[in-house]
């Protein structure tokens, strides 16, 4: 999952996680402002530039 997540790789941690629906859920209905690395969101360095 940390490497998935380094990754930004969502269909992996989406494989990984213990309920693969309710994660593809969030997303999908999160805006487009955050759809980032899910717990860092827009204050990651990585994701913000």
């Amino acid at each position: 999952m940390n490497q998935a997540r380094q990754d930004l790789d969502w269909e992996k941690m989406f494989g990984l996680a213990l309920d693969r629906e309710k994660p593809e859920r969030y997303r999908k209905e999160s805006p487009l402002s955050i759809r980032t690395a899910a717990p860092c969101a827009e204050k990651c360095v990585r994701c913000a530039s």
